[in-house]
């Protein structure tokens, strides 16, 4: 069985990248032929781990293999969209009316709650629109991996469950620390919040870099 697969075909390498803030996004080679089944929506499942819903920005054979771009949710935070005014307005409205816009789904968990006597949004791409707002807000904005849903809302920081046994490499001189599992940022890992996750599949197996911050730094 592959440790990864890409709308049921064997994912050969892939390097993931996920934020703490923002659309995840992966480079990935697939066992295909042709990059036909590998458009639109696509769905990565782990062996052992989450499923992460995206859509191929890009994809193109070559030599049995095919290359494939591939970001969080639907693919649609880059389209421009336009400016609008509101007059007093739920923080709720210009999100979905930005994530709609896009083509996007908001994610009902979203904290939205703050109320604005005015809010104008100025013309640009959806992502830059989304992180504009999330910040009036002061709730960080990301991609959701199961749903690929946009979310709106402070991280719980969760305990990830990791045992000091898991770590299979430390970088202190660059925070971070290399596990043989997936943990995302949002978490926590053995006391420090974990900001930033890089998942790597080759024929070496599965490795997951974490950059963490001490979690008693608020």
């Amino acid at each position: 069985m592959s440790l990864l697969s890409v709308n049921g075909l064997r994912v050969i390498e892939a390097a993931i990248t996920i934020p703490l803030f923002g659309a995840w996004h992966a480079d990935l080679s697939v066992d295909a032929e042709a990059a036909t089944p590998l458009t639109g929506a696509l769905e990565l499942v782990f062996d052992e781990g989450p499923v992460l819903r995206g859509f191929a920005r890009r994809a193109a054979a070559d030599l049995g293999r095919v290359g494939i771009r591939v970001v969080g949710g639907r693919g649609g935070l880059h389209k421009v969209l336009d400016g609008a005014h509101y007059r007093s307005v739920s923080a709720r409205i210009p999100a979905s009316d930005i994530v709609s816009g896009a083509g996007e789904e908001l994610d009902g968990a979203s904290e939205l709650d703050a109320e604005y006597a005015h809010w104008t949004r100025l013309r640009g791409a959806a992502g830059v629109q989304l992180a504009a707002l999330a910040s009036a807000v002061g709730k960080p904005w990301r991609m959701t991996l199961d749903q690929g849903k946009v979310l709106i809302a402070a991280h719980t920081w969760r305990d990830a469950g990791v045992k000091d046994t898991d770590v299979l490499a430390r970088h202190a001189a660059g925070g971070s620390l290399e596990l043989g599992l997936i943990v995302p940022p949002g978490t926590t890992l053995l006391g420090e919040r974990v900001t930033r996750a890089m998942i790597t599949v080759s024929a070496n197996g599965l490795r997951t870099r974490v950059w963490v911050d001490d979690a008693r730094d608020g």
